[in-house]
Order: structure tokens, then sequence, then C-alpha cells
């Protein structure tokens, strides 16, 4: 299962480490640990759909504090732990392990990451490239995501084409097929920089939702989480929206960290101000600034869906 995390500081700058493989839910911990997912004694289900490992591809977009005015960049088709199955063990120190190209980036300090880990069930036969690996950047905006339908796209190409931009699909083309039409349809939908009313962006998501109910059909199912920001506005989406009953995809958000705004896919337990997303959609955006010594206050809204449920194996 593919997993990712948020990070949006608050106050104070952390290492990018903390995100790397120190937190709880760090990248390194969700890329290895069997299984991460809490409840997993009463959702048996769940491990049909937990590998071991997160066999290729990171992608890891974060804000330096020194600069500010540049997102950075790394991504790499393999995986971010490189470990020894037979040995692996709880105590392993996940520095040591890390996949080489990340290891000098531990250190740095920031104030934003996006992270994504991609488990690809069929890598023997079609290999990722390291630009293929999420998180995307299409001009302002980054995005990734988990999940989507239950369904070949191929089946929907041009139910979903009257929606999306051309320009978009002919650039996006080298990304994997989901991603592309999911980021696409959003896309066309979502307009950040025009406004920060979080009404209207709430508005804008829910017409994304709709127009994917408008084109399935019956046993279309949509189970899926995404993140979206938009850089140059500092507004953030989390969304988790599904209509099945069913656990996986997961993901949780916390609001009250002491170090910032997280969202993750899996974290290892149920710590101290960590909650699962239901049919949620989060907003993050810029506040008014009451600490001319910090970083600024972000607004956290949350927002109820109430999804369209299907009859589901």
């Amino acid at each position: 299962m593919c997993r990712m995390i948020l990070y949006i500081a608050r106050k104070t700058p952390i290492p990018l480490s903390y995100i790397i493989y120190e937190a709880p839910h760090s990248i390194a911990q969700q890329s290895y640990e069997d299984p991460y997912l809490p409840g997993i004694k009463q959702f048996p289900e769940i491990l049909k759909r937990n590998p071991k490992i997160n066999m290729d591809g990171f992608g890891i977009y974060y804000v330096d504090v020194n600069e500010l005015e540049r997102i950075q960049c790394t991504k790499s088709k393999y995986p971010i732990v490189v470990v020894d199955q037979e040995k692996l063990s709880i105590g392993i120190l996940l520095r040591t392990n890390l996949y080489k190209s990340i290891r000098p980036l531990v250190d740095k300090e920031i104030i934003y990451n996006m992270s994504f880990i991609r488990n690809n069930n069929f890598k023997e036969v079609n290999p990722n490239l390291s630009r293929d690996v999420q998180p995307y950047k299409y001009g302002n905006y980054l995005f990734c995501h988990n999940g989507g339908f239950n369904t070949e796209y191929s089946k929907y190409t041009s139910k979903l084409s009257k929606y999306i931009d051309p320009v978009f699909l002919a650039k996006m083309q080298h990304i994997n097929i989901d991603s592309m039409w999911i980021f696409g349809l959003l896309f066309s939908q979502i307009n950040t920089s025009a406004s920060s009313n979080t009404d209207i962006i709430r508005t804008q998501v829910e017409r994304f939702l709709s127009i994917m109910h408008e084109i399935k059909d019956i046993g279309f199912n949509i189970s899926l989480n995404i993140l979206l920001s938009d850089l140059d506005q500092g507004i953030h989406l989390a969304l988790r929206y599904r209509t099945c009953k069913q656990v996986p995809p997961a993901m949780y958000y916390n609001k009250v960290h002491p170090l910032g705004y997280f969202v993750a896919s899996e974290p290892l337990d149920f710590e101290d101000g960590w909650h699962l997303m239901h049919n949620q959609l989060i907003v993050i955006r810029p506040g008014i600034c009451k600490d001319k010594g910090g970083l600024g206050n972000q607004v956290f809204t949350s927002f109820k869906l109430d999804p369209q449920e299907i009859q589901c194996e």
C-alpha cells in the first residue's frame, strides 16, 4: 500500500530526519513495519493489502529554512530503506539503512514536507521511473494520493476527458495512469490561487467528488486519499473519501502536535492528538501572524463529507 505524510510547521523548523525516520509515522517506518496499521486485530482483511515492505520508489518535497523561496525535491525508484528482510528487527537503526541518496538530507531544517512511498507490486514487469514517483509537481501545486477507482481507468477515458484540460493531459502523460486521471480531474475543479476562502475550496472539492459519481456505473467504488498543496498560496488540502465501508487505505491527522500540523497514512498507534480521517476534507491555510518571531499561524478547518455509498463486496 502506498503511503504518505504531510508536515507544516507552526512555529519552529524541525530536522528532515524526523519525517524520514525518527517519528512513529516516519516514511522509513511506514515503508517496512509489518503490520503498520492500528486495529489490525479488529480488521484482519487489512492484512491482504499490507505488504511487509514497500518495494520501490519514494519522493520527498521540502522547504529548507535557509532557502525559503525554493521547494526542493529528492526522488528515487528504489526503496527508501535498504534492509535484509531475514535480519529485520524492530531495533534496527533506520538512519544507517536509508537509501544512499537520502542520507545527506536528514539534518536539513525544514518548515514544510510532503513525502510519499510507492508500493508497485508489478515492479518486475513494469518498473517505475524516478520521475514517476509521487509527489508530482504541476505549476505551483504538489499532489500525491493512494487508492482511487476500483476498476480499469480505460473504461472511463472518454468520460473523464470531458472534464480535464487537454493541456494538462499532454504534460502529464508520463505519470502512472490512475494518478493522471485523479489529479487531472481534481486540478480541473480546484483553483486555490483564485480564492483562499475555505468554503469555496470545499465546494470545489465536492464538485470533484460529484463528477466522479456522475461518470461511475454499478460497482464503481471510490476509495482514495489525496494530499494537495498550493505552494504559492500556502494552502494545503487533505482528503479521505470512500463509497464503501472498508477500512484501507487509512489516513490520520494531528492538529495539536507540538511540532506542527501532520497528515499521515498508517501511524504506528493512536498517540495523543492523532485522529482517523473518515469521509473528510481538511483545509490548512495561512492565518494572521500573532507571533512575529515565529513562522506565523495557519487556520485548520475540517469538513465532514457525506459519501454516496454503494453496495460493496
